[in-house]
């Protein structure tokens, strides 16, 4: 799978980051359920949150940066929607 991302990889997740991930993915399933008859957002958000199954175990290259600006262009293209960065950010703090 090619990626656009031009850094080396980050670490994979810690176990616990990778529940709290698991957790933000269900939410986001959830959103696009709840947003199904919204198809460009929920297309956005889909686009925003594809990588991190594969992410996850190692199975894509990593980087905290490269989801953390995906989340974030969902989040200025839909500014109403729940806050995934700050979520992000929860899991991931700013600078790691």
């Amino acid at each position: 799978m090619a990626t656009t991302n031009a850094s080396p990889p980050d670490p994979p997740p810690t176990e616990t980051q990778r529940i709290a991930l698991c957790k933000l993915m269900s939410i986001a399933f959830c959103d696009i359920r709840n947003n199904s008859n919204n198809g460009p957002q929920s297309r956005a958000l889909a686009d925003a949150m594809h990588n991190l199954p594969l992410a996850l175990h190692g199975g894509y290259p990593w980087s905290i940066a490269f989801q953390r600006d995906a989340l974030q262009r969902f989040k200025s293209e839909y500014p109403d929607s729940l806050d995934y960065p700050k979520m992000f950010n929860e899991i991931f703090p700013l600078g790691s």
